[in-house]
């Protein structure tokens, strides 16, 4: 017999394979570092050339906090040993970790792009109007694990009221007084031990309905019999009995009608 429980631990279980595959599917489709890293270097050029090494630090805070303006940005420049500079905006952090080329980086509150400058020095910036950290990810991870339940379980679920829903039309049915009634067997499970058992028990209901019939059926032929010897004695009594006639002819009507009900 295939267990209901089984069945349902499996489709749990085609549940997470789904939403596993989603998953991955969805960070294979997500935004990757540019394809030409000559685009991030001419960058890092042009910057070197608004920041240069040797301005002095406020003039570059202000040039720095220009830039992030007009690009809505949040940024925060780095020596390449980790020293802080300048900012704009939140205090972004430093790329570190052997890191020598420029591209995205995954860090708390979401992705930031590092940009390297000629002379070693990182910009780090991000959108300065970005989602709440983690906020769009999490909806992503949730519509997809919503997409997989209802993939993985709409199927088994449907099935298994589909079953109980014919049960339930067959009890009715049964109920109602149609004793042929039978429901189909399908599958190995619990649903379909509890339709065999219907089934089982709706056989027994009709025999014992049609040995009851067949019995009554036989016992009123039995009375019918006498009844009728009973009232050709009541006819042949004298007209001196004739109160007595008309008493036992009522008594054999009411015995004749409770023959009948039977």
């Amino acid at each position: 017999m295939r267990r209901l429980y089984l069945q349902l631990y499996v489709a749990f279980l085609g549940i997470l394979l789904v939403f596993g595959l989603l998953l991955v599917g969805a960070f294979a489709l997500a935004p990757r570092d540019p394809g030409d890293p000559r685009v991030l270097d001419g960058l890092g050029v042009m910057v070197a050339e608004l920041l240069p090494p040797d301005r002095p630090r406020a003039e570059g805070e202000e040039v720095l906090r220009r830039l992030a303006g007009a690009l809505g940005i949040q940024a925060t420049l780095w020596t390449g040993d980790g020293k802080l500079l300048a900012w704009a905006g939140a205090e972004l952090p430093y790329p570190g970790g052997g890191r020598a080329r420029s591209g995205w980086m995954r860090r708390r509150g979401g992705a930031v792009g590092a940009l390297r400058l000629p002379d070693g020095r990182w910009l780090v910036a991000r959108h300065a109007h970005r989602a709440p950290p983690h906020t769009y990810g999490v909806f992503v991870a949730l519509g997809l694990l919503a997409l997989a339940v209802f993939v993985g379980a709409y199927p088994l679920a449907r099935r298994l009221t589909r079953r109980l829903e014919r049960l339930r039309a067959g009890v009715e049915r049964l109920g109602a007084g149609g004793f042929e009634e039978r429901v189909p067997v399908e599958g190995r499970d619990e649903v379909a031990a509890l339709a065999g058992s219907f089934n089982q028990a709706a056989d027994r209901i009709e025999r014992l309905v049609g040995a009851q019939r067949a019995m009554l059926a036989g016992a009123s032929h039995e009375l019918r019999s006498p009844l009728a010897r009973i009232r050709m004695a009541v006819e042949l009594l004298g007209d001196e009995h004739e109160a007595l006639k008309a008493r036992m002819a009522r008594d054999v009507g009411e015995l004749d009608s409770l023959i009948e009900e039977m």
